[in-house]
């Protein structure tokens, strides 16, 4: 047989006859082909569900005719076009498959129900034949074929092409568990028989629709397919490259092809469902069958919300609901019972998109926060921009810096403290989600000034047959063509009236935006999150401040035509992006004087001082001392220098009571003990650096994680079984692109650290366990050979790679060097950890084992626990914590008296008894004591 597809938890498959029966004898032929799958899942019963495997299946079989169809376009793009397979009896095999129980496989020609103890009769030498066939062509085909990549979804694409490609042979981290937003599309009135060309046509002119959407709003198609409800249609958005909000991408992407669907292919059957969570997400399967799988419950979720979403509606969850709704507007409809999940669940159902408040000055003064440090930032560039006004000038400024650093709240304290010099502020904002069309960034600005002049509250209400319109516009066709920025000015079939070239639209197009803006008074205009802004867009910006210097002389009606644009970004991924061309050519043309002067600023990290006062503030507290020092340092690491870190670390840790505040109103951490992780709306916006990143990066970044905060390069290169001078390389870049530092206070070999210790606790996220395992594993391994005397490092890489016993040993020998140097509390923690262990194993043994060497493995593991919980109990004495001594040693007594051979083992019940006489006698209880 051969899998057409592995839709995550479920595999659909297709089995043959022998080729040369097939016109001879097609009644053998179709018995050959279903004997070998009802062989076949019988076999897959048996081993999916015997005593090895955690698993269990059922199945549907139906025989019939299947056509294989090729959907999308001519453009040689991954993810541009997909195979897939049609027919009724692919149907009719999901059918019953719903009908069937656990262990069974039902063919629906005849009602059969296979079990796993059912008899196949099969001509054994044709099936012999064929499988030979079939190993002779595998066994051939050693990696994927290049052709195939342009026929697989782009996100399998990208990950398959990554590790075909790797130097490193640790293949496993290109899989990893991220956060993803999911969309299921139900499709029922495609139909499942492709013979006649008007059905071809309407599925391939569909599956463009679908795709088209879904790339727009940073997706990426996951599968089209027919199953048991039809055809359907699957999106994932975040699962290769995370983007500004994915919750709000898979909606906006949802109602959009839920009105498309409608409008232009008068589809009212159509069902949508989203949810969005932690997934499985990366390459499953052998070499010639290698996929890109994303699996977890919240894609079960988002197949479950479409099954229960009424026809030509949209039900999400409720965490894609609390993401968005400030963003759609939703109807809360009846508490739904979903299968596979417990309880009940609130339907939410978008009805519309809430449009983005415009801010004006008036609300930004009344709602902005102030910005804490950033003194000299501010005067440079308040002293630049009212240089510009005075000389009525235009400009640039560029403020650059990564996501969460404070880049808005500075350019919005730079708009207001320019108000005093008759520069009106005017935002627009680059919010990938926004991109629905070319020019998006001026059809906010546009569309404001043609609703201003035209005395209407908004665009949507702006008609083009009844407003006086054409009064705005020299000509009548710079109404249409001004469309492009405002649909609502013009009908789409009046610009193709027109016979312009593209070229020609463009040129034009300029020059009205120009003389729109040139009806403004002097303006700030500030692009927010210019990073996403469309290349149009961008020649449309340069344009404008090519046509200020030009401008600039010809008259003092043309001063007024002179506006500051202030780009707020993220330093650039890489030379090829949009911003990178853009900051090239404005360095290039202020050299050679063909615009004003520009500036340039970098928002870099924030002081101590200014993240500490940030801290205080989100605290509540108005004096600084009222926060632990201990507590604060938690704090400043996490943040590194990141106020939007610093804001969402202490919200997270003051709900999950990491940081409590005491009777005192001092604010401290409530364990010190314990493993700070970061919350994930933080991981998300430091994951979104690394996802632009190659996967040999990533992957490095992922494997150093396992070592620590710092990181030896020779333990590295073992651990990603690859070569010093291969890594090296590689390193150098991670360094360049500040991810990483060299850490020159190490004595020995080359060693680096993280540059910041959230993105070093947000990378530990992506590994799973069995990924973990496997690069701990070699870590420690490699600390064994190079005889590494460090025993806490060693138990520390021997428990996260699963050798308990190993990890409990190192544990113990790391209290010994504590106590030799009166360490008490290093003695105290590692002896917590070796307990913990031993009683794990002591918890195993009684399971998994049985008879006399369960029975010795059982004595010998209490005899340890007694030793080190009466050693616990000693190192609490000494370092006067009487009370949790004094319960740790009775935990000992209790243990003897449950576990231990009172005859053979009597002295230890003597020591523990000891010890707490001793405990009492300190404490001046001689009663108790004697």
């Amino acid at each position: 047989g051969d899998i057409i597809k592995f839709a995550g938890d479920a595999i659909i498959c297709v089995f043959l006859g022998n080729e040369t029966t097939r016109d001879e004898d097609p009644e053998r032929y179709k018995k050959e082909s279903m004997d070998r799958c009802r062989r076949c899942s019988v076999s897959l019963i048996n081993l999916v569900s015997g005593d090895v495997s955690p698993l269990n299946m059922h199945g549907g079989i139906c025989w019939g005719e299947i056509q294989f169809l090729r959907v999308g376009t001519e453009i040689p793009e991954p993810g541009r076009a997909m195979f897939m397979m049609a027919g009724h009896c692919v149907e009719d095999a999901g059918k019953s498959l719903e009908e069937t129980t656990l262990g069974q496989v039902k063919v629906f020609n005849t009602g059969e129900i296979l079990l796993s103890d059912t008899v196949v009769d099969i001509d054994q030498a044709s099936l012999t034949a064929y499988s030979d066939e079939v190993t002779s062509t595998i066994s051939s085909r050693t990696s994927l074929p290049r052709y195939a990549l342009s026929y697989t979804s782009l996100l399998s694409h990208q990950r398959i092409f990554a590790q075909l490609n790797r130097r490193s042979k640790l293949e496993m981290t290109t899989d990893d568990i991220r956060t993803v937003s999911v969309m299921f599309v139900s499709l029922p009135d495609l139909e499942a028989d492709y013979n006649n060309v008007k059905n071809q046509k309407m599925l391939n002119d569909v599956f463009n629709c679908l795709i088209n959407v879904t790339y727009k709003y940073t997706g990426f198609c996951r599968d089209f397919l027919f199953e048991d409800k039809g055809c359907t249609f699957i999106a994932v958005f975040g699962a290769m490259k995370r983007g500004e909000s994915d919750e709000l991408a898979a909606t906006l992407a949802a109602i959009r092809i839920l009105n498309t669907l409608q409008e232009e292919y008068d589809m009212e059957t159509h069902r949508i469902g989203v949810s969005s969570g932690k997934v499985f997400c990366g390459i499953a399967g052998p070499t010639v069958r290698k996929d890109c799988i994303v699996m977890g419950s919240e894609v079960n979720m988002a197949a479950r919300l479409m099954g229960k979403a009424k026809a030509g509606t949209i039900l999400v969850s409720g965490k894609i609901y609390k993401t968005t709704k400030d963003r759609v507007e939703y109807e809360q409809g009846e508490s739904l019972k979903i299968k596979g999940f417990e309880g009940g669940f609130p339907s939410y159902s978008p009805s519309k998109i809430l449009s983005k408040n415009r801010r004006s000055l008036f609300d930004l003064q009344s709602s902005h926060s102030s910005v804490i440090g950033r003194v000299i930032e501010l005067e440079q560039c308040i002293k630049w921009a009212s240089k510009r006004v005075k000389n009525h000038e235009a400009g640039a400024l560029v403020l650059q810096g990564p996501a969460g650093i404070g880049k808005s709240v500075f350019a919005e304290e730079v708009a207001i403290q320019l108000n005093t010099f008759k520069l009106s502020p005017v935002f627009i904002t680059g919010s990938e989600v926004e991109q629905t069309s070319s020019f998006q960034v001026f059809s906010q600005m546009v569309s404001d000034i043609i609703c201003e002049r035209l005395g209407v509250d908004k665009v949507d209400d702006i008609n083009y047959q009844t407003n006086d319109v054409e009064r705005l516009f020299k000509k009548s066709t710079d109404r249409i063509i001004c469309s492009i920025i405002v649909p609502q000015l013009a009908p789409s079939i009046q610009l193709k009236g027109l016979g312009l070239s593209n070229k020609k639209i463009y040129e034009e197009l300029h020059k009205i935006v120009i003389q729109l803006l040139c009806s403004r008074p002097p303006s700030l205009i500030i692009i927010d999150d210019a990073q996403w802004i469309d290349k149009k867009s961008w020649v449309l910006i340069q344009d404008i401040l090519l046509k200020c210097r030009q401008m600039r002389g010809d008259g003092p009606s043309l001063h007024k035509f002179m506006h500051v644009i202030m780009v707020v970004t993220r330093p650039p991924v890489s030379d090829k992006d949009t911003i990178s061309t853009f900051l090239s050519w404005l360095k290039e043309n202020e050299a050679s004087d063909s615009i004003e002067q520009c500036m340039y600023m970098n928002i870099s990290d924030m002081s101590e001082d200014s993240i500490t006062s940030i801290i205080s503030e989100e605290l509540g507290s108005k004096v600084l001392t009222t926060i632990d020092p201990a507590a604060a340092e938690i704090v400043i690491n996490a943040a590194s220098g990141n106020p939007s870190h610093a804001k969402i670390f202490v919200s997270w840790a003051k709900e999950k009571k990491i940081i409590v505040q005491d009777n005192d109103g001092v604010w401290k951490l409530k364990n010190s003990a314990v493993e700070i992780n970061f919350p994930e709306s933080m991981n998300a916006v430091i994951l979104s650096r690394v996802d632009h990143l190659d996967y040999e990066l990533s992957e490095t970044l992922k494997v150093a994680s396992c070592i620590g905060y710092r990181f030896d390069v020779e333990m590295l290169a073992h651990a990603m079984d690859c070569e010093l001078d291969v890594l090296e390389p590689v390193l150098e870049t991670l360094e360049k692109k500040e991810f990483i530092d060299e850490d020159n206070n190490v004595i020995g070999g080359k060693c680096y650290k993280y540059k910041e210790h959230a993105v070093f606790g947000s990378i530990k996220t992506l590994l799973m366990g069995s990924q973990k395992i496997v690069i701990h594993s070699k870590i420690l391994h490699f600390l064994e050979f190079t005889g590494s005397y460090d025993h806490s490092l060693l138990a520390h890489h021997a428990e996260q790679c699963g050798k308990h016993g190993e990890a409990a040993m190192h544990f113990e020998q790391a209290t010994a060097k504590s106590l030799d140097s009166y360490d008490y509390g290093s003695a105290q923690q590692f002896l917590v950890k070796a307990i913990q262990l031993r009683e794990f194993d002591m918890e195993k043994t009684s399971k998994d084992t049985d008879g006399p060497k369960r029975e010795q493995d059982m004595k010998d593991t209490v005899i340890r626990l007694l030793i080190l919980k009466k050693q616990l109990g000693n190192v609490l004495r000494q370092i006067a914590r009487y009370d949790e001594s004094e319960k740790v040693l009775l935990e000992c007594l209790a243990l003897f008296e449950s576990k231990a051979d009172a005859k053979r083992d009597w002295y230890f019940k003597k020591d523990a008894l000891s010890t707490i006489g001793v405990l009492f006698k300190e404490q001046g209880e001689y009663e108790k004591a004697e």
